[in-house]
């Protein structure tokens, strides 16, 4: 019943239009090649829908992922307009623990956003997160949250999927809303749709701090100390 409610609901996409980072891949089904800090998962397919809307029921979508490193940079999606009638497509991005096919505390929240009713394919859109920690080896998730833009207004957008099952450290989940509020929904169990959204996660790459700088200089200066003694 899951995999027909999941095929019934990918299609694919003959044309992309790509706005964010130059090469980040996240609308291409052709794999970009990931830095060493970096967590990619490529799309070849689009997944509908989440929103405000009578017909909708899911309103909630997150990504599970595994910490690469302590400090994430930014993250980008790819994200589609498809609300009918014509309105513009309100969300938030959310980046919280996640284990168990639960959110647990919540780490990061962006202010709320929106995709104009213009536009209707698919554009990659970027999400500071720097000042974030997160744990290497543990699980997270980035969630789209349409529940905290409601206001009466109905609207659908739809997000860029790996629909190959290609990413093994997490999935695609989505969530209905119960109507008692964020707080609530979050602590129910979510449903794991067997796929992926596509993404690109990367992370700060750490600078030496000044104090091992100065050790490596100290024990440069000790072999040409040493060096210099030798030849006397």
């Amino acid at each position: 019943m899951i995999k027909s409610l999941i095929g019934a609901m990918i299609f694919f996409i003959a044309s992309l239009v790509v706005v964010g980072p130059a090469n980040s891949g996240v609308l291409h089904p052709v794999p970009y090649s990931p830095t060493l800090n970096e967590t990619y998962v490529y799309g070849n397919g689009g997944a509908c829908c989440i929103g405000e809307s009578p017909s909708l029921t899911n309103v909630y979508m997150a990504q599970s992922f595994v910490a690469i490193a302590e400090r994430p940079s930014h993250l980008v999606i790819g994200l589609a307009n498809n609300s009918y009638p014509s309105s513009d497509f309100k969300y938030k991005l959310l980046l919280t623990e996640f284990s168990f096919d639960r959110v647990g505390e919540i780490l990061y929240e962006s202010s709320a956003a929106s995709i104009p009713a213009s536009l209707g394919s698919y554009n990659e859109y970027v999400f500071s997160l720097g000042g974030t920690a997160l744990v290497p080896g543990a699980t997270y998730a980035w969630i789209i949250d349409t529940y905290s833009t409601r206001d009466g207004v109905v609207d659908a957008g739809a997000y860029y999927a790996n629909i190959s099952y290609d990413y093994s450290l997490g999935a695609l989940y989505l969530l209905e809303a119960t109507g008692l509020g964020r707080a609530h929904d979050f602590s129910r169990q979510w449903t794991n749709t067997g796929i992926d959204a596509s993404f690109l996660l990367a992370y700060e790459v750490k600078e030496p701090s000044s104090l091992s700088m100065g050790a490596v200089g100290a024990l440069i200066l000790l072999v040409v100390w040493r060096n210099g003694k030798k030849t006397q």
